[in-house]
């Protein structure tokens, strides 16, 4: 096994959660299907694999490729010179030009703004972990068409199992007995992005995001890194890699589990 890290620049952004209504509020980090998206559009870019006839079956054949050796995508927010993050809304106004309609949109949508995320992809597969080395500088965006991103340092690793409790990553909620301790926020979203027609039954799951949230007397909120504590299911791996910025502990099924 092997993980491919990047830390990403992230001045603006937003995924927005699958439930919100009327107001698009955003998770607090990439989530597996964001990271995903992500890197099946890079790798779009050099793998002749991820051809296809009509733009959706391109994208099916994309993620069909890298999900066979992917055991799990992953996130954490990085604390720089002691600035980590904060949140607030924005009211967007834009032309949809690029869908023919002749009038504006106004809507308020939740975003992140933080300092540096990084982003671990767990591989079974060495090989397709260093085609991802190659694609992981080409990805651009994170979450909404605004969330604009700069890879600034990314890299690969070896991996150990360890026997530990300790996570700073996004975990499904599914790989888990318990958590005993630690901050978190806690979203249900898919593992995957949903494509027309695909997966024909899309599998969702909750997922447990390593972060604090205060809120300051200036009326913002500041987003802080966690680590949980947590008790493993009985399938689940706990996963130690050395990133630039220190070791990262992430949950991992044994097998590839996403579809």
């Amino acid at each position: 096994m092997k993980t491919v890290y990047c830390s990403f620049r992230l001045p603006l952004f937003s995924s927005k959660v699958p439930a919100a209504y009327q107001i698009a509020v955003s998770s607090p980090l990439p989530l597996p299907s964001t990271l995903i998206g992500a890197l099946a559009r890079a790798f779009a870019r050099i793998e002749l694999k991820c051809s296809g006839k009509t733009p959706d079956e391109a994208a099916k054949r994309c993620m069909e490729f890298l999900l066979k050796g992917l055991l799990e995508a992953t996130s954490r927010l990085v604390r720089v010179n002691s600035v980590a993050g904060t949140k607030g809304t924005v009211i967007l106004k834009r032309q949809r030009a690029l869908e023919g309609i002749k009038r504006s949109d106004a809507l308020r949508r939740e975003y992140i703004f933080s300092a540096e995320v990084q982003a671990i992809y767990l591989f079974q597969d060495d090989d397709l972990a260093k085609l991802t080395l190659k694609a992981v500088p080409l990805i651009d965006r994170l979450g909404d068409t605004e969330s604009l991103t700069s890879p600034i340092m990314w890299g690969i690793s070896d991996v150990e199992v360890v026997q530990d409790s300790a996570v700073d990553t996004i975990v499904r909620a599914s790989l888990l007995k318990s958590v005993l301790s630690g901050s978190y926020s806690v979203i249900r979203a898919y593992l995957t992005p949903v494509l027309r027609d695909w997966p024909a039954k899309p599998k969702a799951d909750m997922f447990l995001i390593p972060v604090s949230a205060s809120t300051k007397m200036e009326g913002f909120t500041v987003l802080e890194p966690s680590t949980l504590e947590v008790a493993l299911a009985e399938d689940a791996l706990l996963i130690q890699t050395n990133t630039p910025v220190g070791p990262a502990k992430l949950v991992t099924p044994s097998e590839p589990r996403w579809i």
